[in-house]
């Protein structure tokens, strides 16, 4: 990973992380197609509620505080997300009927587990990427507590040398002063984030 206005090479990525379902702890990919969305079938789906809010660890405009979904996973069967993806209990046990168990989980029965419509279920942006420097620093700041890197979200896992500062990935892709060269960085030979 290298980043395009710096020709410097910034990290390699470690990990690939796919949510199927928003808030539902993901999936780890060998490899992920990309696209204009993102990785292609991440937070396709979501816990979405009678009000048309997707659950989510916060309340916001768009997305309701539902307690207890980062302790489910979801994953695609095969190599296609043309369906409904699985969803596993906290056991890791797939579940015959993700609305209907979602339900009882949370003990609403006014929400449903749905596929993507004209609203984004992203929080912000379609890829997320975090560098090993952010939860390496939250371990040194809070010595003895796990750090697990799916509480960030992130879809990519870069491993940075070491000695990088926590959130640098932050100042990467930060515009300069003139909006024509905005921050660049190139995942491999095809992939571009800007």
């Amino acid at each position: 990973m290298e980043g395009t206005d710096m020709g410097a090479m910034l990290g390699t990525i470690e990990r690939i992380w796919r949510y199927p379902i928003k808030s539902t702890g993901g999936e780890l990919l060998d490899e992920a197609a990309v696209d204009a969305r993102g990785l292609v079938g991440d937070r396709l789906y979501a816990v979405r509620d009678a009000e048309g809010k997707f659950g989510s660890g916060k309340n916001t405009r768009r997305f309701r505080r539902m307690p207890g979904l980062l302790h489910l996973r979801s994953r695609y069967r095969g190599k296609t997300v043309t369906e409904l993806p699985e969803l596993l209990d906290p056991d890791g046990a797939p579940v015959p009927d993700p609305t209907a168990y979602v339900r009882r989980y949370l003990d609403r029965n006014d929400v449903e587990v749905a596929c993507e419509g004209t609203g984004s279920h992203f929080d912000q942006l379609p890829l997320s990427l975090l560098t090993t420097a952010t939860p390496d620093w939250v371990r040194a700041a809070v010595p003895g507590m796990p750090v697990d890197e799916r509480r960030f979200r992130p879809n990519l896992l870069v491993r940075t040398p070491p000695g990088t500062p926590p959130f640098v990935d932050d100042e990467w892709l930060d515009a300069p002063a003139t909006v024509a060269h905005p921050g660049r960085v190139r995942l491999g030979d095809t992939v571009e984030l800007t």
